[in-house]
Protein backbone atom coordinates (compact mmCIF):
# COMPACT_ATOMS: atom_id res chain seq x y z
CA UNK A 1 0.00 0.00 0.00
CA UNK A 2 1.48 3.68 -1.34
CA UNK A 3 1.37 6.08 1.39
CA UNK A 4 -0.78 8.21 -0.72
CA UNK A 5 -3.26 5.35 -0.73
CA UNK A 6 -2.79 5.38 2.78
CA UNK A 7 -3.58 8.46 3.20
CA UNK A 8 -6.69 8.02 0.92
CA UNK A 9 -7.71 5.19 3.50
CA UNK A 10 -8.16 7.63 6.31
CA UNK A 11 -10.12 10.20 4.42
CA UNK A 12 -11.94 7.31 3.49
CA UNK A 13 -13.03 6.16 7.45
CA UNK A 14 -13.51 9.88 8.43
CA UNK A 15 -15.95 10.13 5.47
CA UNK A 16 -18.22 6.77 5.64
CA UNK A 17 -19.18 7.83 9.40
CA UNK A 18 -23.02 6.26 8.74
CA UNK A 19 -24.08 4.33 12.13
CA UNK A 20 -24.59 4.52 15.57
CA UNK A 21 -21.85 3.28 17.73
CA UNK A 22 -18.78 2.75 15.31
CA UNK A 23 -19.00 -0.22 13.17
CA UNK A 24 -20.66 1.59 9.89
CA UNK A 25 -17.64 3.54 9.64
CA UNK A 26 -15.77 1.42 6.90
CA UNK A 27 -17.99 -0.28 5.38
CA UNK A 28 -17.22 1.36 1.56
CA UNK A 29 -16.70 -1.61 -0.75
CA UNK A 30 -13.68 -0.20 -2.10
CA UNK A 31 -12.26 -0.44 1.64
CA UNK A 32 -9.23 -3.50 1.84
CA UNK A 33 -9.56 -6.40 4.36
CA UNK A 34 -7.46 -6.48 7.33
CA UNK A 35 -5.48 -9.54 7.79
CA UNK A 36 -4.07 -10.27 11.49
CA UNK A 37 -0.67 -11.23 11.25
CA UNK A 38 0.12 -11.66 15.04
CA UNK A 39 -2.55 -11.26 18.04
CA UNK A 40 -1.06 -10.88 21.94
CA UNK A 41 -3.28 -11.21 25.54
CA UNK A 42 -0.81 -9.04 28.17
CA UNK A 43 -3.33 -9.78 30.90
CA UNK A 44 -3.35 -13.79 30.57
CA UNK A 45 -0.99 -16.28 30.32
CA UNK A 46 -1.81 -17.56 26.86
CA UNK A 47 0.95 -17.42 24.04
CA UNK A 48 0.24 -15.31 21.01
CA UNK A 49 -1.79 -16.56 18.20
CA UNK A 50 -0.85 -16.53 14.32
CA UNK A 51 2.86 -16.14 15.03
CA UNK A 52 3.28 -18.51 18.23
CA UNK A 53 5.20 -16.92 20.98
CA UNK A 54 5.19 -16.93 24.81
CA UNK A 55 5.56 -13.42 26.46
CA UNK A 56 8.64 -12.32 28.37
CA UNK A 57 6.90 -9.93 30.89
CA UNK A 58 9.57 -7.62 33.07
CA UNK A 59 9.61 -5.52 36.00
CA UNK A 60 11.62 -2.06 35.37
CA UNK A 61 11.90 0.75 38.03
CA UNK A 62 14.40 3.33 39.36
CA UNK A 63 16.71 0.81 41.58
CA UNK A 64 20.01 -0.11 41.96
CA UNK A 65 20.88 -3.33 40.18
CA UNK A 66 24.83 -3.74 41.39
CA UNK A 67 27.99 -1.67 42.64
CA UNK A 68 31.23 -0.53 40.93
CA UNK A 69 34.15 1.64 42.86
CA UNK A 70 31.34 2.31 45.70
CA UNK A 71 29.15 3.79 42.78
CA UNK A 72 25.70 2.22 42.69
CA UNK A 73 25.02 1.03 39.02
CA UNK A 74 23.93 1.45 36.49
CA UNK A 75 25.97 4.69 35.88
CA UNK A 76 23.61 7.07 34.57
CA UNK A 77 20.47 5.73 34.76
CA UNK A 78 18.26 6.75 38.20
CA UNK A 79 18.95 4.12 40.53
CA UNK A 80 16.58 5.35 43.27
CA UNK A 81 16.89 4.90 47.16
CA UNK A 82 16.56 0.89 47.27
CA UNK A 83 17.97 -2.12 45.27
CA UNK A 84 16.14 -4.08 43.02
CA UNK A 85 16.61 -7.59 44.28
CA UNK A 86 17.69 -9.13 47.82
CA UNK A 87 20.78 -11.26 46.06
CA UNK A 88 21.71 -7.80 44.54
CA UNK A 89 21.97 -5.80 47.79
CA UNK A 90 24.24 -8.73 49.44
CA UNK A 91 26.19 -8.71 46.58
CA UNK A 92 26.12 -4.74 45.69
CA UNK A 93 27.04 -4.44 49.65
CA UNK A 94 29.57 -6.64 49.85
CA UNK A 95 31.15 -4.92 47.03
CA UNK A 96 31.28 -1.66 48.83
CA UNK A 97 28.67 0.36 48.47
CA UNK A 98 25.83 1.73 51.08
CA UNK A 99 23.14 -0.32 52.93
CA UNK A 100 19.84 -0.07 51.19
CA UNK A 101 16.70 -1.33 51.54
CA UNK A 102 15.29 -3.87 48.73
CA UNK A 103 11.62 -3.04 46.76
CA UNK A 104 8.98 -5.29 48.07
CA UNK A 105 7.50 -7.57 44.76
CA UNK A 106 4.79 -9.53 44.56
CA UNK A 107 4.57 -10.94 41.02
CA UNK A 108 2.70 -14.06 39.51
CA UNK A 109 2.46 -15.22 35.48
CA UNK A 110 4.39 -16.42 32.98
CA UNK A 111 7.88 -15.34 32.05
CA UNK A 112 8.43 -12.82 34.84
CA UNK A 113 11.86 -11.77 34.83
CA UNK A 114 13.60 -10.23 37.99
CA UNK A 115 12.73 -6.90 38.66
CA UNK A 116 15.52 -4.45 36.81
CA UNK A 117 16.37 -1.12 36.18
CA UNK A 118 14.20 1.00 33.47
CA UNK A 119 17.03 2.82 32.68
CA UNK A 120 14.96 6.19 32.50
CA UNK A 121 12.17 4.99 32.44
CA UNK A 122 10.46 7.40 34.58
CA UNK A 123 11.03 9.57 37.78
CA UNK A 124 14.03 9.46 39.77
CA UNK A 125 13.29 7.46 43.00
CA UNK A 126 12.20 3.58 43.98
CA UNK A 127 8.97 2.68 44.84
CA UNK A 128 8.92 0.61 47.73
CA UNK A 129 6.80 -2.22 46.86
CA UNK A 130 5.31 -3.35 43.57
CA UNK A 131 2.76 -5.85 41.92
CA UNK A 132 2.28 -7.31 38.92
CA UNK A 133 0.32 -10.40 38.71
CA UNK A 134 -0.96 -11.76 35.12
CA UNK A 135 -3.68 -14.22 34.24
CA UNK A 136 -6.34 -14.60 36.80
CA UNK A 137 -10.01 -14.54 36.47
CA UNK A 138 -11.15 -11.95 39.05
CA UNK A 139 -12.42 -9.62 36.52
CA UNK A 140 -12.76 -11.84 33.76
CA UNK A 141 -16.97 -11.02 33.47
CA UNK A 142 -16.41 -7.81 33.01
CA UNK A 143 -15.67 -8.08 29.35
CA UNK A 144 -18.24 -10.87 28.88
CA UNK A 145 -20.73 -9.05 30.92
CA UNK A 146 -20.33 -5.51 28.53
CA UNK A 147 -23.26 -6.02 25.92
CA UNK A 148 -20.73 -3.92 23.26
CA UNK A 149 -17.69 -6.11 23.83
CA UNK A 150 -18.46 -7.77 20.51
CA UNK A 151 -18.82 -4.88 18.48
CA UNK A 152 -18.20 -4.15 15.35
CA UNK A 153 -14.37 -2.87 14.90
CA UNK A 154 -13.14 -0.22 12.02
CA UNK A 155 -11.98 -2.58 9.80
CA UNK A 156 -13.84 -4.80 7.15
CA UNK A 157 -11.82 -8.69 7.96
CA UNK A 158 -11.16 -7.66 11.38
CA UNK A 159 -12.54 -9.09 14.08
CA UNK A 160 -13.56 -7.75 17.46
CA UNK A 161 -11.12 -8.52 19.89
CA UNK A 162 -13.39 -9.86 22.13
CA UNK A 163 -13.15 -11.71 25.52
CA UNK A 164 -10.31 -14.18 26.11
CA UNK A 165 -10.04 -16.22 29.68
CA UNK A 166 -8.55 -16.07 32.63
CA UNK A 167 -7.02 -12.66 31.45
CA UNK A 168 -7.44 -10.00 34.34
CA UNK A 169 -4.03 -8.83 35.58
CA UNK A 170 -3.64 -6.38 38.23
CA UNK A 171 -0.46 -3.48 38.23
CA UNK A 172 0.19 -1.96 41.59
CA UNK A 173 2.74 0.41 43.34
CA UNK A 174 3.79 2.32 46.35
CA UNK A 175 5.36 5.57 46.73
CA UNK A 176 6.36 7.36 50.04
CA UNK A 177 6.12 10.35 50.28
CA UNK A 178 9.68 11.09 51.07
CA UNK A 179 10.65 10.04 47.79
CA UNK A 180 7.89 10.66 45.48
CA UNK A 181 9.28 10.82 42.06
CA UNK A 182 8.57 7.21 41.25
CA UNK A 183 7.48 4.89 38.11
CA UNK A 184 7.38 1.20 37.68
CA UNK A 185 7.18 -0.21 33.27
CA UNK A 186 5.51 -3.78 32.90
CA UNK A 187 6.22 -4.69 29.51
CA UNK A 188 5.12 -8.15 28.11
CA UNK A 189 7.28 -8.47 24.67
CA UNK A 190 6.64 -11.32 22.22
CA UNK A 191 9.43 -11.51 20.25
CA UNK A 192 10.08 -12.88 16.90
CA UNK A 193 12.53 -12.18 14.14
CA UNK A 194 9.32 -13.75 11.67
CA UNK A 195 9.48 -11.38 8.31
CA UNK A 196 5.97 -11.61 8.12
CA UNK A 197 5.61 -9.12 10.94
CA UNK A 198 7.27 -6.85 9.00
CA UNK A 199 4.49 -6.76 6.19
CA UNK A 200 1.54 -5.66 8.90
CA UNK A 201 1.52 -2.17 9.15
CA UNK A 202 -1.32 -1.88 11.78
CA UNK A 203 -2.79 -2.50 15.28
CA UNK A 204 -5.33 -2.34 17.21
CA UNK A 205 -5.33 -2.58 21.03
CA UNK A 206 -8.02 -2.91 22.97
CA UNK A 207 -8.60 -3.55 26.84
CA UNK A 208 -10.54 -2.76 30.06
CA UNK A 209 -9.41 -0.93 33.05
CA UNK A 210 -9.97 0.10 36.40
CA UNK A 211 -8.35 1.88 39.28
CA UNK A 212 -9.53 1.83 42.63
CA UNK A 213 -8.19 4.90 43.68
CA UNK A 214 -7.57 7.49 40.56
CA UNK A 215 -6.50 10.19 42.98
CA UNK A 216 -2.73 8.10 43.36
CA UNK A 217 -2.07 8.22 39.67
CA UNK A 218 -0.47 10.78 38.01
CA UNK A 219 0.29 9.14 34.57
CA UNK A 220 -1.53 5.69 33.55
CA UNK A 221 0.76 4.50 30.17
CA UNK A 222 -0.31 1.97 27.92
CA UNK A 223 2.01 1.69 24.89
CA UNK A 224 1.83 -0.52 21.78
CA UNK A 225 5.66 -1.05 20.06
CA UNK A 226 6.76 -3.50 17.86
CA UNK A 227 10.28 -3.51 16.36
CA UNK A 228 11.28 -4.18 13.00
CA UNK A 229 13.04 -8.32 12.18
CA UNK A 230 17.05 -8.46 11.72
CA UNK A 231 16.13 -8.77 7.59
CA UNK A 232 14.09 -5.13 7.52
CA UNK A 233 17.35 -3.62 9.67
CA UNK A 234 19.59 -5.04 7.01
CA UNK A 235 17.98 -3.13 4.09
CA UNK A 236 20.69 -0.69 2.46
CA UNK A 237 18.18 2.20 2.99
CA UNK A 238 17.10 2.28 6.17
CA UNK A 239 19.20 5.05 7.59
CA UNK A 240 17.76 7.21 4.39
CA UNK A 241 14.71 6.31 4.80
CA UNK A 242 14.25 4.66 1.06
CA UNK A 243 13.27 1.19 2.14
CA UNK A 244 10.79 -0.90 0.60
CA UNK A 245 9.27 -2.43 4.24
CA UNK A 246 9.19 -0.49 7.59
CA UNK A 247 12.49 -0.41 9.32
CA UNK A 248 12.60 0.29 12.96
CA UNK A 249 11.06 0.65 16.49
CA UNK A 250 7.75 1.99 16.52
CA UNK A 251 6.66 2.76 19.38
CA UNK A 252 3.62 3.88 20.44
CA UNK A 253 3.24 5.71 23.64
CA UNK A 254 -0.25 6.22 24.79
CA UNK A 255 -1.22 7.47 28.79
CA UNK A 256 -3.84 9.50 30.63
CA UNK A 257 -2.10 12.18 32.51
CA UNK A 258 -3.26 13.92 35.27
CA UNK A 259 -1.00 17.45 34.48
CA UNK A 260 -3.04 17.18 31.30
CA UNK A 261 -6.10 15.74 32.50
CA UNK A 262 -6.48 14.21 29.05
CA UNK A 263 -4.89 11.46 27.26
CA UNK A 264 -1.62 12.18 25.62
CA UNK A 265 1.20 10.52 23.32
CA UNK A 266 4.85 10.36 22.97
CA UNK A 267 6.12 8.41 20.06
CA UNK A 268 9.45 6.22 21.10
CA UNK A 269 12.39 8.66 21.91
CA UNK A 270 9.83 11.61 22.33
CA UNK A 271 11.11 14.86 24.25
CA UNK A 272 7.64 15.03 26.15
CA UNK A 273 3.72 14.42 25.89
CA UNK A 274 1.84 16.10 23.57
CA UNK A 275 -2.07 16.17 24.57
CA UNK A 276 -4.72 14.22 22.33
CA UNK A 277 -7.43 16.19 21.13
CA UNK A 278 -10.49 13.40 20.27
CA UNK A 279 -12.60 14.30 17.39
CA UNK A 280 -16.05 12.21 17.58
CA UNK A 281 -16.46 10.44 14.50
CA UNK A 282 -20.04 10.75 14.29
CA UNK A 283 -19.88 14.23 14.98
CA UNK A 284 -20.86 14.35 18.22
CA UNK A 285 -19.05 16.42 20.62
CA UNK A 286 -15.27 16.33 20.62
CA UNK A 287 -13.32 15.36 23.64
CA UNK A 288 -10.43 18.01 25.26
CA UNK A 289 -10.59 16.57 28.83
CA UNK A 290 -11.18 13.38 30.52
CA UNK A 291 -10.53 11.76 34.01
CA UNK A 292 -11.66 8.19 35.55
CA UNK A 293 -13.63 7.58 37.96
CA UNK A 294 -12.46 5.60 40.81
CA UNK A 295 -13.77 1.68 40.67
CA UNK A 296 -15.42 2.32 37.21
CA UNK A 297 -14.43 0.31 34.86
CA UNK A 298 -13.83 1.51 31.11
CA UNK A 299 -12.93 -0.05 27.58
CA UNK A 300 -10.48 1.55 25.17
CA UNK A 301 -9.55 0.75 22.24
CA UNK A 302 -6.90 2.27 20.07
CA UNK A 303 -5.88 2.11 16.26
CA UNK A 304 -2.45 3.05 14.41
CA UNK A 305 -0.49 2.51 11.67
CA UNK A 306 2.49 3.08 9.68
CA UNK A 307 3.44 3.87 6.56
CA UNK A 308 4.74 1.44 4.17
CA UNK A 309 8.63 2.83 3.68
CA UNK A 310 8.40 4.52 6.95
CA UNK A 311 11.64 3.79 8.61
CA UNK A 312 14.63 5.30 11.19
CA UNK A 313 16.06 7.36 8.34
CA UNK A 314 13.20 9.39 7.58
CA UNK A 315 12.65 12.81 7.96
CA UNK A 316 9.34 13.42 8.82
CA UNK A 317 6.42 11.70 10.73
CA UNK A 318 5.47 8.21 9.11
CA UNK A 319 4.00 6.29 11.47
CA UNK A 320 0.56 7.39 13.06
CA UNK A 321 -2.27 7.73 16.17
CA UNK A 322 -5.10 7.17 14.15
CA UNK A 323 -8.72 6.38 16.16
CA UNK A 324 -9.15 6.29 20.08
CA UNK A 325 -12.43 4.07 21.32
CA UNK A 326 -13.76 5.12 24.61
CA UNK A 327 -16.86 4.39 27.63
CA UNK A 328 -17.53 4.22 30.46
CA UNK A 329 -18.59 0.44 31.06
CA UNK A 330 -19.71 1.04 34.60
CA UNK A 331 -22.22 4.02 33.93
CA UNK A 332 -23.56 1.91 30.90
CA UNK A 333 -22.47 4.46 28.09
CA UNK A 334 -22.18 3.60 24.28
CA UNK A 335 -19.41 2.96 22.46
CA UNK A 336 -17.66 6.58 21.24
CA UNK A 337 -14.69 6.39 18.36
CA UNK A 338 -13.00 9.47 18.10
CA UNK A 339 -10.16 10.30 15.90
CA UNK A 340 -6.60 11.15 17.70
CA UNK A 341 -5.60 14.68 16.39
CA UNK A 342 -2.65 17.18 18.31
CA UNK A 343 -4.76 19.45 20.67
CA UNK A 344 -2.02 21.95 19.70
CA UNK A 345 -1.49 21.66 15.97
CA UNK A 346 -4.85 20.10 14.83
CA UNK A 347 -2.74 17.86 12.68
CA UNK A 348 -2.26 14.34 12.68
CA UNK A 349 -0.15 12.82 15.87
CA UNK A 350 1.89 10.80 14.65
CA UNK A 351 6.17 10.11 14.99
CA UNK A 352 9.60 8.69 13.77
CA UNK A 353 10.63 5.51 14.34
CA UNK A 354 14.45 5.04 16.56
CA UNK A 355 17.12 2.83 15.29
CA UNK A 356 17.19 -0.29 17.99
CA UNK A 357 18.21 -2.50 15.97
CA UNK A 358 20.15 -4.58 18.95
CA UNK A 359 16.62 -4.78 20.65
CA UNK A 360 14.18 -7.56 20.43
CA UNK A 361 12.27 -8.13 17.42
CA UNK A 362 8.36 -8.45 17.42
CA UNK A 363 5.45 -6.73 19.65
CA UNK A 364 5.77 -5.38 23.08
CA UNK A 365 2.82 -4.12 24.91
CA UNK A 366 3.41 -2.05 28.08
CA UNK A 367 1.68 -1.08 31.47
CA UNK A 368 3.42 1.90 33.47
CA UNK A 369 2.08 4.25 36.28
CA UNK A 370 3.76 7.17 37.36
CA UNK A 371 3.49 9.13 41.01
CA UNK A 372 5.09 12.47 42.13
CA UNK A 373 4.43 14.09 45.71
CA UNK A 374 1.11 14.83 45.66
CA UNK A 375 0.03 11.30 44.77
CA UNK A 376 2.17 9.40 47.19
CA UNK A 377 0.45 6.30 48.22
CA UNK A 378 -0.70 3.00 46.54
CA UNK A 379 -1.54 3.22 42.74
CA UNK A 380 -2.61 0.67 41.41
CA UNK A 381 -4.64 -0.40 38.42
CA UNK A 382 -6.56 -3.97 37.23
CA UNK A 383 -6.63 -4.61 33.17
CA UNK A 384 -8.63 -7.23 31.53
CA UNK A 385 -8.51 -8.89 28.06
CA UNK A 386 -6.09 -6.48 27.18
CA UNK A 387 -5.67 -7.87 23.31
CA UNK A 388 -3.54 -6.26 20.58
CA UNK A 389 -3.72 -7.42 17.26
CA UNK A 390 -1.04 -6.48 14.82
CA UNK A 391 -2.63 -6.67 10.79
CA UNK A 392 -2.43 -5.86 7.35
CA UNK A 393 -4.80 -4.60 5.13
CA UNK A 394 -5.14 -5.79 1.31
Amino acid sequence: MTRLFTALLIGALMATCASAQYGGYTRSRNNPTAIVVMSVDLSSNATSTGISVSPSRKQLGNFGTGCSGGVVQPSGDPTGQLWATSSIKTSAEAAGCATRGVVTTTASGTGIQAVDNGHGAGGSDSVTAQTNQYGTTTYDTICSGDPHANDPTLFPGLSPAGCATSATAFFSQTTSSSHPNTSMLWPSDYGTNSTTLDSANWFMRSFYFMTPDASKIWDNEHDVNYNSSPTAYAQSGCSSGSVTNPCGYFGWGFHWGRGLLMWAYCPQGCSGWKKFLFKDMRGGTDLSTWTPTSNHWYHVIMYGHRDPGCSYGDSSNCYWYDYFTLYDVTAGQTPVTYRSIDATTGGNAGGIPVNHSSWTAGPDVQVQLDQVSSTAGTASIYIVSDITKVFKLQ
